[in-house]
């Protein structure tokens, strides 16, 4: 099946979600605080139509939340539901690699080792939430199941922000080598068990945050 290649037109709506994106998977802005569209207008120098674009679009992904009497704030997860999201890509990312395997070129192999190579030498904890994505996402791709692969990103970017690695990268990356050569290997059962360890670990490198801001 041909796959559309990707637009690479950045528009001031992708701007802002970016940027707002990065702030919150680093921790400039906190759990449960406040996101304020004239503020956000000024910083990125924009009209606030695409601020609220980028916000709405932030909600979807569930980094953020849209209150009828607060607007946007950012989201904050208890542990139960860091678990729940855990145990949600245990299940779907399994399944899409267990389809995915069966059905990966030679090409989809090579795109999967780049992204892998791009992650295993990133350098910064802000941008690695954005590489470990991209390289699940080329893994999983030639499953073609798009709703399941949105659900998924949903769940990464939920989740990621609460996951302390800087201690773990050495272990992370290993798991994410051996995945990556049995699946080129066609050896989907192995791969999906280790894949399914490997989710289910993360439990272990969360991050709560003890203080978030007071509702206000």
């Amino acid at each position: 099946m041909m796959r559309l290649a990707r637009s690479t037109h950045v528009t001031v709506q992708d701007r802002i979600t970016e940027g707002l994106r990065e702030q919150i998977l680093s921790g400039k802005v906190r759990p449960g605080e406040r996101l304020r569209q004239t503020e956000i207008a000024k910083l990125f120098n924009a009209s606030h139509i695409p601020v609220r674009e980028a916000l709405r679009r932030l909600d979807a992904e569930g980094l953020v939340s849209i209150e009828s009497h607060r607007g946007a704030v950012v989201t904050v997860l208890s542990r139960a539901e860091l678990e729940e999201v855990i145990r949600l890509r245990q299940v779907l990312e399994v399944e899409l690699l267990r389809r995915a395997i069966p059905r990966m070129t030679p090409d989809d192999i090579a795109q999967a080792r780049k992204a892998l190579s791009a992650l295993r030498s990133n350098r910064s904890l802000v941008s690695y939430a954005t590489r470990n994505w991209a390289f699940h996402e080329t893994l999983y791709r030639p499953a073609e199941a798009p709703l399941t692969l949105t659900l998924v990103e949903r769940l990464h970017r939920v989740g990621e922000r609460y996951f302390e690695l800087r201690h773990n990268l050495g272990v992370v990356n290993a798991e994410h080598r051996a995945i990556m050569d049995l699946a080129a290997k066609g050896e989907a059962r192995r791969a999906t068990n280790l894949l399914h360890r490997h989710i289910g670990q993360l439990i272990d490198r969360v991050s709560i945050p003890k203080h978030a801001p007071a509702p206000h």
